[in-house]
């Protein structure tokens, strides 16, 4: 994907998630492009099917995220699902 439709589709969304509304501004974890209908189901890669969305909105994000992003070097991020509500935050072994 190049930067002019990484820039159009953050611009559409002025950085909010397109299916919670959230700000960026207001998650600590960086907001992802998704294609609306994924790739392997043929979903082409053009603004019309792309959505800035936050990574509990993304049903494809991966389950744990590093300790940087929350500024603690003992915890780790763990999502249980998309839109689950169940999001926590574990010490790291």
């Amino acid at each position: 994907m190049n930067e002019a439709l990484k820039r159009l589709v953050w611009d559409r969304a002025q950085s909010t998630c397109e299916y919670c509304r959230l700000p960026q501004s207001l998650d600590v974890l960086p907001f992802q492009i998704d294609h609306v209908t994924a790739e392997q189901h043929h979903g082409p890669t053009v603004a019309e099917n792309l959505a800035l969305c936050c990574l509990n909105d993304n049903p494809v994000c991966p389950p744990f995220f590093p300790a940087h992003y929350l500024g603690a070097e003992d915890s780790l991020y763990v999502e249980f699902g998309r839109n689950s509500g169940q999001n926590s935050l574990i010490s790291a072994p």
